[in-house]
């Protein structure tokens, strides 16, 4: 897939080598097998797209290798990503999966599916692959449910007709008023719900396709059309009983593996997503404020120094 970013990206490796103690020159090859070389006091010298803003430190002495601007406010833009990346690895650790589940419903003949904040879970059949790789898929799950209830007597013959949904793992609202509604069109940013499918992409297989307005919608109507024609689904939040019978769960790769997919494509909303993937406590808010000032950020996962600092993004 083509980097819409490319010099984004390229920077992004500048830096990684400056944090890390590497010397100042890029070397990679082009698809003739010849090398390429570029110093990265050249490619900031001429840095072209937008403002550059950042600080650039030694991680085994904590020397400043290089900076620009790194005292003047701005935001962030997609360097984001490493921080939220950082965060999510720390925060929830690398081999946490996040759990889309299905149970029973009050009356015999619906089910409940309980969003798990994985932006990843996909509508396509399972086999075929979408913007994430091993993603879980809606029809796993459908079948699971079918054989569990299959083997419970009272439940056997009921044929599922109707779908509710328990999206309370996030509250407060799905979109930031401050985030331009061009990033949702343009395919970088979905509502933040805490069940969607295919990060709400109006296409599963374009990292920038239009991404929507109804996200459970989407995700409820997908997963009731698995049971046959005529099968409803229903948008308003429900709170099944703690003891509800679970009927089937899928889970989407490790964090590990997300935080993997943050650069050059808009993943999850991860990070743009981590964030909004982050299962905060039932009910409360979602991380999306979006940062406003720019700061000098030190990692705890590599030993550096951190600092309070409060921001938001959402799933791209």
């Amino acid at each position: 897939m083509p980097l819409r970013h490319p010099r984004t990206l390229a920077l992004a490796v500048v830096l990684a080598m400056a944090a890390s103690g590497g010397a100042w020159t890029i070397h990679s090859r082009a698809a003739d097998g010849a090398e390429r070389r570029c110093a990265a006091d050249g490619l900031i010298a001429h840095w072209s797209h937008g403002t550059l803003a950042f600080q650039a430190r030694s991680l085994r002495s904590g020397a400043v290798l290089a900076e620009r601007r790194a005292d003047v406010g701005a935001e962030t833009g997609s360097t984001m990503k490493v921080l939220t990346a950082t965060a999510a690895i720390v925060a929830l650790g690398p081999d946490q999966r996040f759990s889309t589940r299905v149970v029973q419903g009050a009356r015999p003949d619906t089910v409940v599916l309980v969003g798990g904040g994985d932006p990843t879970l996909s509508r396509l059949p399972s086999g075929q692959q979408g913007v994430y790789p091993d993603a879980p898929h809606l029809d796993d799950l459908a079948r699971q449910v079918q054989s569990a209830r299959a083997a419970v007597p009272a439940l056997a013959d009921v044929p599922v007709r109707r779908v509710e949904v328990d999206t309370d793992r996030f509250g407060g609202p799905a979109w930031n008023p401050t985030w331009g509604v061009e990033d949702r069109t343009t395919g970088s940013v979905s509502n933040i719900t805490a069940l969607m499918v295919d990060g709400d992409r109006d296409d599963p297989t374009d990292a920038y396709s239009r991404r929507g307005t109804a996200a459970v919608a989407r995700a409820a109507s997908a997963f009731a059309a698995l049971f046959g024609p005529g099968v409803t689904s229903d948008v308003a939040s429900v709170s099944p009983p703690a003891d509800a019978r679970q009927l089937g769960v899928v889970r989407s790769a490790p964090v590990s593996a997300l935080v993997g997919r943050c650069s050059p494509t808009p993943t999850t909303p991860w990070p743009r997503c981590s964030p909004d993937r982050w299962p905060s406590p039932r009910g409360a808010a979602p991380r999306s404020v979006r940062s406003r000032r720019a700061r000098r950020p030190h990692s705890g996962a590599s030993g550096s120094r951190r600092r309070a600092c409060t921001w938001s993004t959402g799933p791209g």
